[in-house]
């Protein structure tokens, strides 16, 4: 009786001694974000402004509408991008490789601004296809489709695939460096997706500079996908100053289409 009499004096001091941990979130200030992207041919030009929401606040899409955005190259030619609809400025015009493009958006009297430049794009050479009986878990079996390419061994080359189906594009990143094919053709396995006969496929390479690569790279490490307005460990390297969040992509383009048949 005398031992489970302490063994119930050491459960009882047990209990006393935990202590209830109350971890205390501060609420931070909204941050501007920017997403913007120029293109050498097809899509207009166009920035999106946002700002982020409060872990403790409503989930919401918060625009930012009033601001002054504007491109220019650095032969002095200045474009006015106008507010199409809430948060949105868009403008049909085209950037030149081998120009360098920065891009000013003012909002209540701060000037946000990132510069980058159009590259050579890479071309893709061809699209292929082949049957594969491997799948993924919940995945059936089904074509998988690789693209070639080849680049110039004495150009540094960064760029982004962009992969549809049948018009719907994947939010998967296929980004591309060549530090280890520089100079020779190499092929691109898009792994994710499982075609079927009569499937329209479409492949867009964007080639970009250093900067622009290095925040799509780090975005891709913390989500696998863009996912705006989401919390993440740590925020994507960016090509804006003054703490903005987002980056300005300058693209170069190339595509490809097959049907498989």
């Amino acid at each position: 009786m005398k031992k489970i009499f302490i063994v119930l004096i050491f459960a009882i001091a047990f209990i006393s001694c935990e202590d209830v941990i109350d971890f205390k979130l501060k609420n931070v200030e909204p941050q501007i974000v920017i997403e913007a992207k120029l293109f050498d041919k097809i899509t207009p030009a166009t920035v999106i402004l946002s700002k982020t929401t409060d872990f403790f606040g409503e989930p919401e899409f918060i625009t930012i509408s009033g601001a002054d955005v504007s491109i220019s190259d650095d032969l002095g030619n200045k474009i006015i991008l106008p507010e199409t609809e809430s948060g949105v400025y868009s403008q049909l015009f085209f950037g030149t490789v081998g120009r360098t493009y920065t891009l000013n958006v003012t909002i209540e009297n701060t000037t946000f601004s990132g510069t980058a430049k159009m590259l050579e794009p890479l071309k893709i050479d061809s699209l292929t296809y082949q049957y594969s009986e491997f799948s993924f878990p919940m995945q059936e079996e089904g074509y998988q489709v690789k693209s070639y390419l080849s680049n110039k061994s004495e150009i540094k080359d960064y760029g982004q695939f962009v992969f549809y189906l049948n018009s719907q594009k994947s939010l998967t990143f296929y980004l591309f460096d060549d530090t280890y094919v520089n100079g020779n053709q190499m092929d691109y396995l898009f792994y994710d997706k499982f075609l079927s006969l009569n499937d329209t496929v479409a492949v867009q390479m964007l080639t970009c500079d250093r900067g622009v690569y290095d925040y799509l790279y780090t975005l891709s490490s913390i989500t696998g996908e863009s996912m705006p307005n989401q919390g993440t460990p740590y925020n994507p390297v960016t090509n804006l100053n003054y703490g903005a969040l987002g980056y300005f992509g300058v693209y170069s383009t190339d595509t490809k289409i097959r049907i498989i048949k």
